[in-house]
């Protein structure tokens, strides 16, 4: 991948937020504690989702109420998301003909009402609450069903109406700040004008060489393909490079899906060139060998570049170096500030 240009964030909270996105967006994972509040959403495999955890508590000391939604932590479990076909999201987005994913955008549905419930228990509970942030998180196929709450609740449409729609006045600022998020629409999510004009961040950050933010179907099921090929070096690949007398390419897959919001790709400072983008997966049954903390560049790309990528390294999509990461640059950069 070329040069990219690096991320300006302008706002100074900004930062903070990523923080707080991230320790949540990995806290999900863990098995609920003392006053923190999760909630179910049951699988729904006619549309091939798994259940759904989402996690809810107000930061009083930051004016901010966080829903983390937990996602798929392994790489070999979307081979249960992505056998669904994109459909309109009619009633619960601005524009219908942008077609979703369906699995994604039938667990977002369900989940307006406990979502909707929740928020209204946490601003009966205490009414200043009213003047928070609210933020909207997730990880994985967390981050795709995060977008959608996110853009429902900003949605104008006046066919575009729910109890969580209704509750939109109640907050200071709606943000939403995912971590390697999968291709959810036809064409790009955005807010619309108005939300872009304020202060409302919309951020999907990318590990470079997190298969899972092109985790369209068709470039899974290749990159499965490439995986269970022989390696480049190995006697069956030079065998079956005598049989077929000519050089093996791997074509990339082209993309139906786009990602949602504004991305930004996460790749090491000292290795912008030379980078391996495929490595071998994880040992089953065996915790992720995170690489060692390095100097990381925050870069804004966009969809279409993206798209002529290939990635393929199942340890980028783990939510511990996204959040470790995420820490890393902010503090790099907060103490640029001071």
């Amino acid at each position: 991948m070329g040069q990219l240009a690096d991320l300006a964030l302008s706002y100074p909270p900004t930062y903070p937020l990523l923080q707080l996105a991230a320790k949540y967006s990995r806290r999900v994972y863990d098995k609920p504690s003392g006053h923190e509040r999760h909630s179910y959403v049951n699988s729904d495999w006619l549309h091939g989702t798994k259940a759904m955890v989402v996690k809810s508590l107000p930061i009083d000391d930051m004016n901010t109420i966080v829903f983390a939604i937990r996602g798929t932590q392994s790489f070999l479990d979307w081979a249960v998301n992505v056998h669904t076909a994109p459909t309109p999201p009619t009633g619960f987005l601005d524009d219908p003909s942008n077609c979703c994913h369906s699995g994604f955008l039938s667990v977002a549905r369900k989940m307006v009402a406990p979502v909707a419930a929740r928020l209204r228990n946490l601003l009966e509970e205490d009414p200043s609450r009213m003047s928070y942030s609210l933020v909207f998180t997730g990880h994985s196929a967390g981050g795709a069903v995060a977008s959608l709450l996110y853009l429902h609740l900003l949605s104008e449409s006046p066919i575009v109406q729910s109890e969580l729609t209704h509750l939109r006045g109640c907050f200071k600022h709606i943000h939403c700040v995912t971590f390697g998020a999968p291709p959810i629409s036809l064409h790009p999510l955005q807010p619309s004008p108005a939300a872009q004009a304020s202060k409302s961040i919309f951020f999907a950050f990318i590990n470079e060489g997190d298969p899972v933010s092109r985790a369209d179907k068709g470039y899974f099921l290749s990159l499965l393909d490439l995986y269970v090929s022989p390696a480049p070096g190995s006697l069956l690949a030079l065998y079956d490079r005598k049989k077929r007398s000519a050089p093996i390419y791997w074509r990339t897959p082209s993309s139906d899906l786009s990602l949602a919001g504004r991305l930004v790709l996460l790749r090491p400072r000292d290795q912008l060139s030379g980078r391996p983008v495929f490595t071998a997966p994880p040992v089953p049954g065996g915790p992720p060998a995170l690489p060692p903390r390095e100097n990381v560049d925050a870069c804004g790309i966009t969809d279409p570049e993206l798209r002529v990528v290939v990635f393929g390294d199942p340890v980028m999509h783990f939510m511990d170096l996204y959040s470790r990461r995420i820490d890393d640059l902010a503090r790099g950069a907060l103490s640029k500030q001071s």
